[in-house]
């Protein structure tokens, strides 16, 4: 499995993070985090809501996890195939490769707080087609986006802060104006 690490701390009984995911019948999900890592979990399937790290899906179906609260050193285990959407919240950083090699991952929407995107971040992507870069990213790491097939479109608004001078994409460099 590509494990999807994040690190970060997210704000207290808040949503950290939604995914969606495709999961066959008798597919387990997992997730890592800190001991002092204070949470809920609701895994979208009518199952009550729980702080548990691990959850069977009994049927085949979309299912959309939703996590609440407290969370230090955080990765999601689950295969490739299952992640197609990803919703973070109240993060400032993510852990390089966090999203790499994660092929079927279409959508991905990035907290207004986060400031760097590290190295190899979303490297072979390749089913997301664009991305909206916050205005509070300050670097994007070497590589950030490398072998995202369908990447056409990196949105970076007039606010933005972010300078690099590396390899977004394929042929695109971004530097500081």
């Amino acid at each position: 499995t590509n494990d999807l690490t994040l690190y970060a701390r997210w704000v207290q009984f808040d949503i950290a993070a939604t995914f969606s995911v495709e999961t066959e019948a008798n597919e387990q999900i997992s997730f890592s985090c800190s001991e002092d890592s204070l949470f809920s979990v609701d895994w979208g399937d009518g199952s009550p809501i729980d702080s548990s790290t691990s959850h069977i899906y009994l049927d085949s179906f979309r299912y959309t996890i939703t996590i609440r609260g407290t969370l230090n050193d955080f990765a999601l285990h689950c295969p490739d195939s299952l992640i197609r959407f990803v919703r973070l919240y109240h993060i400032n950083s993510l852990a390089d490769h966090a999203f790499a090699n994660h092929t079927k991952l279409q959508t991905v929407i990035l907290p207004n707080n986060l400031t760097d995107i590290p190295d190899h971040a979303f490297t072979y992507c390749t089913s997301i087609t664009s991305i909206d870069i916050p205005d509070s990213v300050i670097t994007i790491g070497d590589l950030a986006f490398v072998a995202c097939e369908q990447l056409v479109s990196v949105n970076i608004s007039n606010n933005s802060k972010f300078m690099t001078e590396t390899n977004i994409y394929g042929s695109i460099y971004m530097n500081s104006a």
